[in-house]
Order: C-alpha cells, then structure tokens, then sequence
C-alpha cells in the first residue's frame, strides 16, 4: 500500500480482501448531522440582499431571524425545514483535490454556516459548473460553548461521547485540500424570499 503523495510503501501483515473497483474504496457519506444538534444556520448569497438566519425557537422549531419586513407572510416549513437538514446525510459523488485543473473558472459563491449546540460550526461553499455541484467544507469549535455543556452535565449526567473539538479536529482532516461532488445543494443555495409562501 503506498499512501498518496508519499514515498512510503506499506505491506500489509495478513491478507486483506480488496474490491477491484477503485471507486468503491470511497466513503461517500460526509456529514451525517440532524436539525436537533443545531443551534443556528445563515446562508449567505452574492446579492447580499438575500442573506439570512433561521435559528431554534422555544418550541424546537426553525424559524427565519428578524425578517421584519416580511410579517404576516405565511412561512414556507418545508424549504426551513430543508435548510436545517441538509447536512443530514450529505452524500458526495466525486471528490477532487483542491487544486486540481478542473476547478479553473469554478466560483464559491453561496456559504452556508451551520453552528450547533456543542460548539462546533461547519461552513459549505458551493459553486456549479457545467451542471455539475461541488462544495468544499471547513469546521471549527468554540469553546464558548463549554462553560454551556458543563451547565448541561450537572443538570443530567450524559454517557461518555467523543468531544466536539476532536470530532472536529478528525472532520478537518478529511475536508481539507479537498472539494466534493454532490448530486443536489438546493438547501444550501436559497435566499430569503424562498422562506416565504409567494402571494
């Protein structure tokens, strides 16, 4: 086995079975994160007009953040409720290195930022080109969030689980240097007009 981009060349101690097919090897599962681990979601557009946040309300529902000038207008759950589970399963088709030649003219134009309720934040960036979707991630934590868990703890004893910062720390290992090929984004892409029912 020789790792790419590296000299090193491994042989493995027992036999191992390998499917022939390269494109098998490949875990097409990037996030599987549901809509009750998030906190807060902003998308962002290149017409900054259409930027906008929705965020968990006191009945555990996702609802927009100060769109005053749309009260009254009926709102749209099923695109809200789209947004905040796009990164449910987030499923890749093709992955490519991050500079490859065929991003040439490809342009990251929509952020998507993603903020849960244990502190860590994900942002997507997406472009399309010639019908294709790709995105590219990056991950972070905050430890602002700590003091808010250890609160959570005292309340009520949780069973041990990996810690958000390390959770993060793996992510950013398989991310990074990378874009991904996707077979749809929409959720990722929308402006605030989509939030609302058109009259």
């Amino acid at each position: 086995v020789r790792v790419i981009n590296k000299d090193d060349i491994f042989l493995a101690a027992v036999r191992s079975r390998v499917e022939a097919q390269p494109e098998t090897w490949l875990d097409k599962l990037l996030l599987k994160i549901p809509p009750n681990d998030i906190e807060t979601i902003e998308i962002r557009n290149p017409q900054k007009r259409g930027n906008f946040s929705i965020k968990v309300n006191s009945d555990g529902r996702f609802e927009p953040v100060n769109l005053n000038k749309f009260n009254g207008k009926e709102q749209r759950s099923d695109i809200i409720n789209g947004i905040a589970g796009a990164m449910q399963n987030l499923q890749l088709i093709d992955v490519i290195n991050s500079d490859s030649h065929m991003l040439k003219g490809l342009e990251f134009d929509h952020t998507y930022i993603a903020t849960l309720k244990d502190g860590r934040q994900y942002t997507i960036y997406t472009a399309e080109k010639d019908q294709k979707k790709w995105l590219k991630l990056s991950g972070i934590y905050s430890s602002d969030a700590d003091q808010k868990n250890e609160e959570d703890k005292k309340v009520k004893a949780a069973p041990k689980q990996i810690a958000p910062e390390q959770i993060i720390k793996k992510e950013r290992e398989r991310f990074e240097g990378w874009i991904f090929e996707v077979v749809n984004f929409k959720a990722f892409r929308h402006k605030h007009t989509d939030l609302y029912v058109n009259e």
